[in-house]
């Protein structure tokens, strides 16, 4: 990220890193995407965010970073 890659890239699968990052509970390379302007409530190919899929996956402090980082949960 520190070299100019694009912290929203969608994979193959139409997610973000942030969506990846949320549904595996790495807390920590969530803040830092967020660190580098990631979306928050990007959505991806099936309508989830990030936050959803945190939520699917059972990472409360995830989804607690998240909501604290205004991911909104009514999206």
């Amino acid at each position: 990220l520190g070299k100019g890659s694009n912290p929203n890239a969608i994979s193959r699968s139409g997610q973000t890193p942030l969506h990846h990052a949320a549904k595996n509970g790495h807390n920590e390379v969530v803040q830092l995407l967020l660190q580098h302007k990631a979306t928050i409530d990007c959505i991806d190919e099936e309508g989830a965010t990030p936050l959803h899929r945190a939520s699917e996956a059972g990472h409360a402090s995830t989804m607690k970073l998240l909501l604290a980082a205004g991911a909104d949960k009514d999206r």
